[in-house]
C-alpha cells in the first residue's frame, strides 16, 4: 500500500544538526559491492558436481596458467576444459619428466558459492605425473577455479548486477526503501511513519539543508539513510557499474538505486523505472521523470546536472594522496560551492560557499556529532595584520535576530564610549540556531589598518 505524501511522514531540516547516529539498522548496505572473483585461483572443496541455482549463467576461469581471465564460457565444464589445455600447454615446457593425466571435470564448491546471490564456485586441478630418475612417480595437482555468475534471471525477474540477485517488481527491496519514503518514483512498496522510517525495512531518513543559494540552483542537502548509517549529499549521486559488463544500479543522491540490465548491447531499465540511461560519446546520461538530466564520467561520478528549466550545474573532482575528495560544483551563473568528502566513508567534510563555511564533525564510529556553520559577513581589502577594515558588511536575519544584533551593538558602542575599548569581541548568541555559536567579530578601529 502506498502512503499519500503528509507533512508528518517528512523530517526536514534548516541549519539544525539531527539526533541521528541513535538507530542501529540490520540492514545491508544499499551499494553491496561484488567481489572480485576472477583473482581466484585454487578451490580444493569437494562436493555435488552441479548446482541448483535460477536464471542463466556464464562462467570464467582464472589460475596460474590463465591467460584469458574474464572471458566468458557458457558452462563451467567449457571454462574448466579451457583451463586443462593452457596448463597442459604451460608443463609442456618443464620437461620430459613431466606429463599431463586425463581431464578431470569441475567439482562444485558449496561452501563458498552463492545461489541467491548469483555466484558460483568451482574447482578445477589439472593432474601432472612427476618421474624421477630412481624410477619413482608422484602427482602435482595444478588448481584452478572457474566463477559462475549470473546472467539473466527468470521471466518476471529483474537482475540486480550489484548484487546478482533475482528480484520481483512487487517484492520490497531495501534499496527502493532508502530515500525520502514520501516520494516513491521507484514504484514497488513503499511505506513510512513517524519522521520518517519505512515500516517495510525499518530505514530512518532526515533531510538537512546545509546551503541553498538566492535562485535556487546551487544547494547542498544532506540526507540520512539508516540502512547505511551516514550522509550522501546533492552531489553523490553516481553510477555503479558491474564488473561483469551486466548492467548498471544508478544510485540517486538520497540513497535510492533504480537497475538496468544489459543484455546482447542492449540496456533496459526495470519495470518500474520511469527515467532512462543512455551513451553519449563514451558518457551515460541519465534523463529523469522530472525532466532532469544527469551525466556521469566513465568511473561511474557525477559531472553534470541539468536541472528541467535548462540550468546545468559542472562538477569537477580531486582526489587527494589520502583520497579525500575534493568536488567544485559551478552553477550556470558560473557561482561555486566547493566541499570535501571523506575518501573512506563518503561523508562530507567541509563545505564552502559564497559567505559560509561548514566543518562536519563526527565520532569514533564515523556518527556526525557536529555541524558547525561560520558565516562571513565582511569582505576585506587585502591580507595584512593587524585585522582589515571591513569595505561592506551584510547580515542574512530574521527580525528578532537583527533586534538581537543591534542590541549586541549598542551595548558595545556604550562601552566604547564609556572608554572602555577592546581589540575584538565575539557575539555568541544567534538566534535560530540550535546549540551552535556564530561569531560576529567587533574590532576596535584604533587597531585597524588606515586605507
Amino acid at each position: 500500500m502506498e502512503v499519500a505524501k503528509t507533512p508528518d511522514c517528512r523530517s526536514r531540516g534548516r541549519l539544525k544538526s539531527p539526533a541521528q547516529g541513535h538507530e542501529t539498522d540490520a540492514k545491508a548496505s544499499l551499494v553491496k559491492k561484488l567481489a572480485n572473483a576472477v583473482a581466484i585461483s585454487l578451490f580444493m572443496a569437494c562436493g555435488a558436481k552441479a548446482a541448483v541455482a535460477d536464471g542463466d549463467y556464464f562462467y570464467m576461469a582464472s589460475g596460474q596458467f590463465i591467460t584469458n581471465a574474464g572471458v566468458h564460457y557458457q558452462t563451467a565444464d567449457a571454462a574448466c576444459r579451457t583451463a586443462y589445455a593452457m596448463d597442459s600447454q604451460a608443463v609442456q615446457g618443464w620437461g620430459a619428466n613431466y606429463r599431463v593425466l586425463s581431464y578431470q571435470g569441475p567439482v562444485f564448491d558449496s561452501a563458498h558459492s552463492d545461489p541467491l546471490g548469483g555466484s558460483l564456485l568451482y574447482s578445477c586441478a589439472t593432474n601432472v605425473l612427476v618421474s624421477y630418475p630412481d624410477g619413482s612417480t608422484s602427482t602435482l595437482a595444478i588448481g584452478d577455479g572457474v566463477l559462475g555468475v549470473r546472467s539473466s534471471c527468470p521471466s518476471g525477474q529483474t537482475l540486480n548486477p550489484v548484487t546478482g540477485a533475482c528480484e520481483k517488481p512487487t517484492d520490497d527491496q531495501d534499496r527502493k526503501e532508502a530515500g525520502d519514503p514520501t516520494e516513491p518514483l521507484l514504484g514497488g512498496v513503499v511505506t513510512c511513519a513517524g519522521n520518517p522510517v519505512s515500516i517495510a525495512s525499518g530505514n530512518k531518513y532526515q533531510e538537512e539543508e546545509d546551503y541553498s543559494d538566492a535562485d535556487g540552483e546551487l544547494q547542498f542537502v544532506r540526507r540520512y539513510n539508516g540502512s547505511v548509517g551516514g550522509w550522501l549529499t546533492t552531489y553523490d549521486t553516481f553510477l555503479d557499474q558491474d564488473s561483469y559488463g551486466r548492467g548498471f544500479a544508478l544510485v540517486h543522491a538520497d540513497g535510492r538505486q533504480s537497475i538496468f540490465t544489459l543484455v546482447n548491447g542492449i540496456l533496459s531499465p526495470e519495470s518500474t523505472e520511469q527515467g532512462n540511461l543512455k551513451q553519449v560519446n563514451g558518457q551515460w546520461t541519465y534523463s529523469s521523470p522530472t525532466n532532469e538530466q544527469y551525466t556521469f564520467s566513465a568511473d561511474g561520478s557525477l559531472v553534470r546536472w541539468q536541472l528541467a528549466d535548462g540550468r546545468a550545474q559542472t562538477i569537477a573532482r580531486v582526489v587527494a594522496p589520502n583520497y579525500d575528495t575534493t568536488i567544485t560544483v559551478t552553477d550556470s551563473l558560473g557561482h561555486k560551492l566547493q566541499y570535501v568528502r571523506d575518501g573512506m566513508t563518503w561523508w562530507p567534510k567541509s563545505l564552502t560557499a559564497s559567505g559560509l563555511a561548514v566543518s562536519y564533525l563526527y565520532d569514533s564510529q564515523q556518527r556526525l556529532s557536529k555541524v558547525t556553520r561560520t558565516w562571513i559577513y565582511g569582505r576585506q581589502e587585502d591580507i595584512t595584520s593587524p585585522p582589515l577594515r571591513l569595505t561592506e558588511v551584510s547580515f542574512v536575519a530574521t527580525p528578532e535576530e537583527l533586534r538581537s544584533i543591534a542590541k549586541f551593538f549598542t551595548a558595545q558602542a556604550d562601552a566604547l564610549s564609556e572608554g572602555k575599548a577592546f581589540d575584538h569581541k565575539h557575539y555568541l548568541d544567534f538566534v535560530g540556531i540550535d546549540n551552535e555559536q556564530e561569531d560576529i567579530i567587533l574590532v576596535d578601529p584604533s587597531s585597524l589598518t588606515q586605507s
